[in-house]
């Protein structure tokens, strides 16, 4: 039976589209699971004309009109669920045999699991708590998409720091025919209760959300959900982003909530000491931990250093130009800053987007969009990237100093993930430390507790506090603003004061006597961010090859050994050429397979002209006469 917002001809509106469009979406060319569908909706008063309608797969209709995708999803897990019902019989919620594993990697589109997917998928079907350190684009998603497939209900349950990863994310898994959504602040309200009661009927295996969703009555609705396995993605943000974005606490408490579940973490820049923190965060019991190396073999590491701006600016330009069109991100500390490179950029006739974190969903997707397709150039600030496939990038600018060690190595993994030599440049001057020193102390600390703390009890009245009048006195300043409104939240969460967001009222419930004791890991927080920020000027200042000093920091006992000095490359050259000649004597001594060998891979900076400090000494002859200069394929310099 139609609704009634269809009419009573439907079906012959319908076979009229359909032909027309020759029984083949409009956009792809896909000819199964073809739907009509309105090109303006229906509820945003689009017609059953003809004209507005059009001949679309689910796939490619979700991607134009996302806000579909709980309708949708019933659709999709119908279809799904048939073909997966033969084997979906005899697997339980953690007994798992790996011919359904690899059955189940075919959705995915691979024939074989990559280094450490395996063990780590094994593990989690166990219902082990399980920590994953993989490299940028070894697929570290998969570890957890595949699973939510081989629960026979329930879902696996993703938090997700940024929207633009939810978005693209469960955009990719929708192409795939894998029914999973998203519930962010940019979806209506109607939709948002839409999708969760479309979850709670088992039409989804995967949600979406961010750590600041985790209110009262969003943890009891997903009381009413059956959850499998608790995803925290991009997991260095528990610890790293405890300063500014504190519901990332709530995670190991909503657990508690929801009782003995599973939980994975997973991050591609963890040292040893950030996987003491994130397991401590999480509260993650015995978790087997999964390291898989990080080294990236296809990054060429460069810091270049500049005493003016102006010198900075000019040399941004030329090594723009001389890309010759490749796609590059710049990021910037500062939003101020992405500004003023696009307005250099645009005066050098260099077409430019920008991404930053309060720009707007619509406006930040339409310039992701940009750079997926035909940009070239993406200006942003640190919030662009986190988990965005784009396998095409070619260079990475750090126009300002990054904030650590990680967030360094998490920017320079998003170039070649499509496995071509890439590079990664610092441009450094001695701004860039105060700029990171200044965002430090713009994070919330002990004495912003304190403070606020003291404004809710010196402003009451009969034990109420006003939060307007409090906020007016940090009025002047939009960080101290936002430090205000982070305080709050932190006392909030710790039940030092209560907050009633209806009439903005703020009640003092305890003392403040165990205060200092209570928030200490803030401070804690804070000195560990100089720390890092000390250690990324130790590996802009060092002589020695900067893809060591990044092993050696992470702990990975994949140290290049010598390897990336001079004459362990030089090894490596004649090995590889004569792999080359013998390859070339097999097909028969063809000499234009002879002209050129293979040219050892390029490190870093240091490393290039360490080669040719000791190439230029043994050219010299004895008596101070020089030879003649060496090939400069094999001084490596650029």
């Amino acid at each position: 039976m139609l609704s009634k917002k269809y009419p009573s001809n439907w079906e012959e509106i319908r076979a009229k589209v359909k032909n027309r469009d020759q029984h083949a979406c409009q956009k792809c060319g896909e000819k199964s699971l073809l739907y009509v569908h309105h090109i303006i909706p229906i509820s945003e008063s689009g017609s059953h004309e003809l004209s507005n309608l059009i001949t679309l797969c689910n796939k490619c209709h979700c991607l134009i009109h996302p806000q579909v995708q709980a309708t949708l999803g019933q659709r999709f897990f119908r279809f799904l669920n048939r073909k997966i019902r033969r084997f979906l019989g005899h697997i339980g919620l953690i007994d798992n045999k790996f011919s359904d594993l690899y059955y189940l990697l075919s959705y995915f589109g691979y024939s074989d699991f990559k280094i450490g997917q395996k063990e780590t998928i094994e593990s989690l079907l166990k219902g082990k708590d399980t920590m994953l350190v993989m490299p940028t684009s070894a697929g570290k998603s998969l570890c957890f998409q595949l699973p939510a497939l081989g629960y026979q209900t329930g879902i696996v349950l993703v938090f997700s720091p940024l929207k633009s990863l939810m978005h693209d994310q469960v955009t990719s898994l929708i192409r795939k025919n894998i029914p999973a959504t998203y519930i962010n602040s940019d979806l209506s309200k109607e939709e948002r209760e839409k999708r969760l009661a479309m979850v709670a009927a088992g039409y989804f295996k995967l949600l979406y959300i961010a750590p600041e969703r985790l209110s009262e009555e969003f943890i009891e609705q997903l009381r009413m959900i059956k959850i499998n396995l608790i995803v925290v993605d991009e997991a260095h943000c528990v610890k790293e982003w405890l300063g500014f974005r504190p519901s990332y606490s709530k995670i190991a408490k909503v657990r508690q909530a929801l009782g003995p579940i599973p939980i994975l973490a997973i991050t591609a820049s963890a040292n040893k000491l950030m996987q003491a923190e994130i397991r401590d965060k999480l509260v993650m019991s015995k978790p087997n931990t999964f390291i898989k190396g990080f080294n990236r073999k296809n990054i060429y590491y460069r810091v270049n250093r500049y005493r003016h701006e102006t010198d900075k600016q000019a040399a941004l330009v030329e090594y723009i130009i001389a890309r010759n069109g490749k796609k590059g991100i710049i990021y910037c500390a500062w939003q101020k800053t992405v500004h003023e490179v696009r307005a250099l950029l645009k005066s050098r006739g260099i077409e430019s987007v920008k991404y930053v974190g309060k720009m707007g969903a619509k406006q930040n997707n339409q310039n992701y969009d940009a750079i997926y397709g035909t940009k070239t150039v993406m200006v942003a600030t640190k919030a662009f990237g986190m988990g965005i496939d784009i396998q095409d990038i070619d260079y990475i600018v750090n126009y300002d100093l990054p904030e650590s060690i990680n967030c360094y190595y998490q920017e320079s993994g998003r170039a070649g993930r499509n496995g071509a030599e890439v590079e990664s440049v610092i441009l450094y001057d001695q701004g860039n430390e105060s700029k990171q020193v200044y965002l430090i102390g713009k994070s919330v600390n002990i004495a912003d507790i304190k403070r606020v703390y003291s404004s809710a009890v010196g402003c009451s009245i009969d034990g109420l506090a006003n939060d307007k009048e409090i906020e007016k006195c940090y009025a002047h300043d939009q960080y101290e603003r936002e430090k205000y409104k982070i305080a709050r939240e932190l006392l909030c969460e710790r039940g030092y004061v209560s907050f009633d967001q209806s009439d903005g009222t703020i009640r003092a419930i305890k003392s403040d006597k165990n205060l200092y004791n209570d928030y200490r890991d803030l401070g804690q927080a804070e000195k560990m961010r100089y720390d890092e920020l000390a250690k990324l000027v130790e590996y802009v200042s060092t002589k020695e090859c900067r893809r060591q000093f990044l092993l050696s920091y992470y702990g990975d006992v994949t140290i290049l050994n010598g390897v990336t000095d001079g004459i362990g490359r030089l090894i490596v050259r004649l090995i590889d050429g004569f792999k080359h000649l013998v390859r070339a004597l097999r097909k028969g001594f063809d000499q234009a397979n002879l002209v050129a060998l293979p040219v050892a891979p390029k490190c870093c900076d240091n490393c290039c002209r360490n080669i040719c400090i000791k190439q230029a000494l043994n050219n010299r002859r004895p008596g101070g006469r020089e030879s003649k200069p060496s090939p400069s394929h094999l001084l490596a310099l650029d």
